[in-house]
C-alpha cells in the first residue's frame, strides 16, 4: 500500500469527535447517556432564521455563490461590526467560510511557513495544535497558572524567538470559560505590534460572557494595530446554528483576500442559502439572545454548586463549560482519560479529558444540555468520586 503524507499522520484525531461516536454506538445500544461533552448549545435557531433559509432555498438560493460570501451577509457583518467598532472597517475585511475551523485553518495556511512557531495558551481547544501542525509551523504551548488557568505576559515574552509568527488568543476561552483581562489584552497587542506577529483572536464564546458585557474588537483596544490582529467569529454558539457551519474572519485587505484565494480552491462558497439564514440571525432581537444566555447562567451557577465543593475551581466568566482539577481524586498511575472512561462505562455520563486541552489532570464539563440533565450529569460525577 502506499504510504500516507507524514503530515496528516502527525495530527491527533479529534477527541470530541471521538467520543461522539462512541456515545451514539452506546445509546443505540439504548443506554442513556448525559451527554456533558459536546460544545453545542441545546437551544434550536430562532423561527425566524429558518423561515429565512427555506425563503432563501424557495427563491433559488442554491447555487455557487461568491467565495467571500453572500453580498448581502458580508453587509450585515459590516454594518453589526460597524456598530461595535470605532475602526474604519469596509467589507474587503471579511470573509466567511465553513464555520470558524475553516477559518482557522485558512488563517494557519495563509500567514505561516514551515518551522515559523505559534504560541498558544493550554488550556486551548483541541483544533488549534493540529491546525497549526497542518500549515507546517510548530505550536508553542504555555502552560498557565494552575489557579487563575491565564498566562502572563512574561511568560510570553520568554518564549518568543526569530521563529514565532503568531499568539493564538481564545477569550472566553474553551474550555476554561476565563475571559484575559483588557491589562493583558493590551500587553500581547503591543508586544505583537513591536515584534511585528500577528494576534489571532478566537472569538467564538465573545458573545458569552456571564460578569460583563461583550468585550471589545481587539483592534479597538490599541491603536494602530488592525493589521497585527486576525479575528475569527462563528454563528454555533451565541446563535445556536452549529449545522449551518458559517463563520468568518475580519483582517487587513490583504491577508483576506489572500485566504479568499485559498479558500477558493480548497471549498469554493460556503452553503449559499444558510448565509440567509446567518443574516436573520443577526436581526434576533437581544432580548431572546439574553434570555438563553441567561439560562447558561443559571446552569453555570447550579453546576458550580455541585461540583466545587469536591472538585475546586474557578467559576467561569464566560462560554458553558466547567474545568475542574481531578489530580486530588486519581487512583495511582490512573488519566484523566480512564477517569472519563470509567464514568461513561459507571455513571452514563460522558465529559471530555483535559488531555485533549493540554491539561492532562483536568475534565471539561459542558452545561449545553438541559438544565435537568446538566444538574443530574454533574450529581453522578460527584457520586462516581465518591463511590470510588
Amino acid at each position: 500500500m502506499p504510504s500516507l503524507s507524514k503530515r496528516v499522520l502527525s495530527i491527533e484525531e479529534s477527541s470530541s469527535i471521538k467520543l461522539a461516536t462512541k456515545i451514539i454506538n452506546l445509546r443505540n445500544k439504548g443506554k442513556d447517556i448525559i451527554g456533558l461533552n459536546v460544545g453545542e448549545p441545546d437551544f434550536s435557531p430562532q423561527e425566524s432564521v429558518l423561515s429565512a433559509t427555506k425563503a432563501a432555498i424557495d427563491n433559488g438560493k442554491y447555487r455557487y455563490s461568491k467565495v467571500q460570501g453572500e453580498a448581502k451577509l458580508v453587509n450585515n457583518l459590516l454594518n453589526y461590526h460597524q456598530q461595535l467598532s470605532s475602526h474604519d472597517l469596509s467589507a474587503d475585511n471579511f470573509l466567511v467560510s465553513n464555520g470558524s475551523k475553516q477559518s482557522l485553518y485558512q488563517i494557519f495556511q495563509t500567514i505561516c511557513e514551515p518551522e515559523d512557531e505559534v504560541i498558544i495558551f493550554s488550556p486551548y481547544w483541541v483544533t488549534f495544535p493540529e491546525a497549526i501542525k497542518l500549515s507546517g509551523a510548530t505550536p508553542v504551548s504555555i502552560a498557565p497558572d494552575k489557579v487563575s488557568l491565564l498566562p502572563t505576559i512574561k511568560q510570553v515574552t520568554q518564549h518568543l524567538t526569530k521563529k514565532t509568527k503568531a499568539i493564538v488568543i481564545n477569550s472566553p476561552n474553551n474550555p476554561s470559560g476565563r475571559i484575559f483581562s483588557e491589562d493583558l489584552l493590551k500587553d500581547l497587542i503591543n508586544l505583537a505590534k513591536k515584534e511585528d506577529l500577528y494576534i489571532i483572536s478566537d472569538e467564538a464564546y465573545i458573545d458569552l460572557t456571564y460578569n460583563s458585557e461583550s468585550p471589545k474588537h481587539l483592534f479597538d483596544i490599541v491603536e494602530d494595530s488592525f493589521d497585527n490582529i486576525i479575528t475569527a467569529r462563528t454563528f454555533s454558539k451565541t446563535h445556536a446554528l452549529t449545522g449551518f457551519r458559517i463563520g468568518y474572519t475580519i483582517a487587513n485587505r490583504n491577508l483576506t483576500k489572500a485566504m479568499n484565494n485559498l479558500q477558493g480552491h480548497l471549498t469554493g462558497n460556503n452553503c449559499t442559502f444558510a448565509q440567509y439564514g446567518a443574516v436573520a440571525s443577526l436581526n434576533v432581537q437581544k432580548e431572546v439572545l439574553l434570555e438563553q444566555k441567561n439560562l447558561f447562567k443559571i446552569r453555570r451557577d447550579k453546576a458550580f454548586e455541585i461540583i466545587s465543593p469536591t472538585l475546586p475551581l474557578e467559576k467561569p466568566e464566560g462560554a458553558f463549560y466547567l474545568f475542574p482539577s481531578i489530580e486530588h481524586v486519581l487512583k495511582p498511575g490512573e488519566s484523566c482519560l480512564d477517569f472519563c472512561a470509567e464514568l461513561l462505562e459507571q455513571k452514563q455520563v460522558a465529559i471530555l479529558p483535559g488531555v485533549a486541552f493540554g491539561m492532562k489532570n483536568y475534565i471539561r464539563i459542558a452545561f449545553t444540555d438541559s438544565t435537568e440533565r446538566v444538574l443530574e450529569g454533574c450529581q453522578r460525577i460527584i457520586d462516581f468520586i465518591k463511590e470510588r
